[in-house]
């Protein structure tokens, strides 16, 4: 899991336009060079991302908040569950996409609102999970929760919102 999550805010008559950029940077990746060798990085221009800096808004990210929703999603089941389609099909082994359609971003903020999020039920997680900072850690995870209920909030009608971390 990668230590910093981002979300972003991508206009839904953009999703289309956004998965054919996310095609053409794997085509890019799986591009073999001499006819032999996969490029082994990222590509300049790399067009997935390009798009998704031009046409969407991304929030602000929080260190150790991709390690966190782990956290979350263990003391949150289904927080991280969506219907909408667009995190499914840009999803891979290296990265982990999950995007919110406004009612899913509702769905997954009633589930923050209904668990327990409380210092004891977070510390019992870190610990079961043998973390050697939990105080500490508890807090990147109770700062994590408020700052994806801040971006679910913002999930209004004609948006998705994108949540990568990987």
């Amino acid at each position: 899991m990668s230590l910093i999550a981002s979300f972003h805010l991508i206009p839904a008559a953009l999703v289309d336009p956004l998965l054919a950029a996310a095609r053409a940077q794997q085509a890019a990746f799986e591009h073999k060079r001499w006819g032999l060798f996969r490029t082994w990085k990222p590509t300049d221009p790399d067009p997935f991302r390009d798009f998704l800096h031009s046409h969407g808004r991304e929030l602000e990210e929080m260190d150790y908040s991709g390690i966190a929703l782990v956290y979350l999603e263990t003391l949150v089941p289904g927080l991280l569950e969506s219907s909408h389609p667009l995190g499914q099909r840009l999803s891979d082994k290296e990265a982990s996409f999950v995007s919110f359609a406004p009612d899913s971003a509702r769905h997954a903020l009633d589930l923050l609102a209904r668990a327990d999020l409380s210092r004891a039920a977070i510390e019992k997680v870190l610990v079961d999970e043998d973390r050697d900072d939990v105080p500490e850690f508890a807090d990147t995870v109770e700062d994590c929760a408020r700052l994806l209920a801040k971006w679910l909030g913002q999930v209004t009608d004609g948006q998705v919102g994108l949540l990568h971390n990987g």
